[in-house]
This record gives C-alpha cells, sequence and structure tokens, in this order.
C-alpha cells in the first residue's frame, strides 16, 4: 500500500467517528442556542447563549477542517462513501441514544437488546451488499459507542 493510501484510510476513519461526533453535537448546541433564544426573549436571561455559540464555531471548524483534508487525500469515490458513512454514523446515533432515552431505567440487557434489532441487521445488509468499508466501520463504531454508553451508565 501506498503512504497516501494509508493516510486516506486513517483520515476516512477519523472523518467518520469525528464527523459523526461534530454534526451530533452541533445539533444539540443549535439546540442549546434556540432554547436560550426563547430564555432570552421571554423571561430569564441567561449568559450561556455565547459559549454554545463559541463551541458551534469550534465544532464547525473541525468539520471544515475534516472536509478539506479528506477532500485532499481522497479521490472522489473515497470522498463520497466517507461523507455518506459520516451521515450514517449521524442517523445511527440518533437512533440509538432515542433507544436509550425510550428504555431509561430499563435493564442493560434490553437496551442492549433493542439496540442490536437496530444494529445487527443493518451490518447485514451492508455486508451482503458488499458496501464499502466506511459503511460497516461507521455501524461497528456506533455500536461499540452504544455499548459503552450502556455499560458505564452513560447519560446525556
Amino acid at each position: 500500500m501506498k503512504p497516501k493510501n494509508i493516510l486516506g484510510i486513517i483520515v476516512s476513519a477519523l472523518t467518520i467517528m469525528l464527523g459523526g461526533f461534530v454534526l451530533f453535537s452541533l445539533g444539540f448546541i443549535l439546540l442549546a442556542i434556540i432554547i436560550n433564544g426563547f430564555q432570552i426573549l421571554g423571561e430569564t436571561p441567561t449568559g450561556e447563549v455565547f459559549s454554545e455559540m463559541l463551541m458551534f464555531a469550534v465544532y464547525l471548524g473541525v468539520a471544515i477542517i475534516l472536509v478539506l483534508g479528506a477532500k485532499w487525500l481522497l479521490t472522489k469515490e473515497q470522498l463520497k462513501h466517507t461523507l455518506r458513512a459520516t451521515a450514517l454514523t449521524l442517523v445511527l446515533i440518533i437512533v440509538v441514544v432515542m433507544i436509550g432515552i425510550v428504555l431509561y431505567k430499563q435493564s442493560d440487557l434490553i437496551i442492549l437488546l433493542a439496540g442490536g434489532v437496530v444494529i445487527i441487521p443493518l451490518f447485514i445488509l451492508l455486508y451482503i451488499k458488499k458496501a464499502n468499508w466506511t459503511y460497516l466501520f461507521a455501524t461497528v463504531y456506533v455500536a461499540c459507542i452504544g455499548i459503552y454508553g450502556v455499560l458505564m451508565n452513560v447519560e446525556i
């Protein structure tokens, strides 16, 4: 393998992991800005809006750097798969988090089984269709995050 190919694989994996996290975090920050904006316009002004806007700017900067780095190191086909896998990561993280929210206070086994009902069939489908490795990586990455979150009792 050429060094640029190895670097491209590493950049793809990092883009999927960090990109999914950044997109998920941007969603929460945008929601917080909207909620705080309504509070400021309504009755209780808080100073949290600036820090959330700053975090929004940082995450946006990281996203831009990732996309530009991926564009430079990856072929057009690799870039397409990497960005789609990043979007898949965001969707899967949202689904896993929603499962966790809906099944809050249930046993860990029930939460893991419910997550498995979503993740395992998707992984099998991607494997059977011989999807690009980035989609499989994104699915396994989200599954690992979900399992870690359940086992360590991570709460949002």
